[in-house]
């Protein structure tokens, strides 16, 4: 309520309505941080399967440490999970490869 109070003043109590779709879709459209070396191995290793306590075993790191770091890569991709890792991924190495 605050929110719409502070921004009818200037027009915005007409966007109002759709600010909760809008805030999702910018997370889409933001340009988001580049994965580092360490994240973008993590990815690679979950998109093919690879179990947390696998990964953290091969990488000398707890499971709980590898979810925090998938956590953190599929926020970064805008990504919900690891279902839709693999094409993430894709998506994200052909955009850093410029093609």
């Amino acid at each position: 309520m605050r929110l719409r109070q502070k921004y009818c003043g200037i027009g915005i109590g007409l966007v109002m309505p759709a600010l909760p779709i809008l805030v999702r879709m910018s997370r889409h459209l933001a340009v988001s941080p580049p994965l580092n070396p360490y994240e973008h191995r993590i990815g690679v290793m979950a998109a093919s399967g690879n179990s947390n306590r696998t990964i953290g075993d091969s990488l000398g790191v707890s499971a709980r440490a590898v979810e925090y770091q998938l956590t953190k890569i599929y926020r970064k991709l805008g990504i919900c999970g690891r279902a839709e890792l693999r094409c993430a991924l894709r998506r994200y190495n052909d955009g850093e490869t410029g093609g």
